[in-house]
């Protein structure tokens, strides 16, 4: 785990996935942020810091890589790791996330080890 409490927003259209993603990283120290889809997700960043955002790709108003989209868009935004959690195990998915800013992907349902060491890594690699 890293030294300090990171700021981490998970999205997801889904209560359930998105509770237990976010308690997952709770038990880590982390602070955690919830937003329902991808519009309030951006809303949130433009508003407030972020250390990593957890991001479903299949959400009703704004799917993930519209959100990756934007947030390569903005100056700002672009420097916060993204980690894509999503059922979607289809190789051309996670290669277009990874093109478009994603630090990594995790598949669902949320293996809470992989979860956390993925976490993990990328607050590491992004703040060394």
């Amino acid at each position: 785990m890293t030294d300090q409490t990171s700021q981490i927003l998970v999205v997801d259209d889904d209560m359930m996935a998105r509770m237990a993603t976010a308690q997952c990283v709770k038990q880590q120290g982390h602070s955690v942020t919830m937003a329902e889809g991808g519009a309030q997700a951006l809303e949130l960043l433009g508003a407030q810091a972020f250390n990593l955002v957890l991001l479903d790709l299949k959400m009703p108003d704004m799917d993930g890589f519209d959100v990756l989209e934007q947030m390569q868009g903005d100056e700002k935004l672009r420097q916060i790791p993204v980690l894509v959690v999503s059922g979607s195990d289809q190789s051309d998915s996670i290669d277009r996330c990874i093109e478009l800013g994603a630090v990594g992907h995790i598949a669902k349902p949320v293996d809470p080890e992989a979860l956390i060491a993925q976490v993990n890594a990328s607050l590491v690699e992004c703040s060394g």
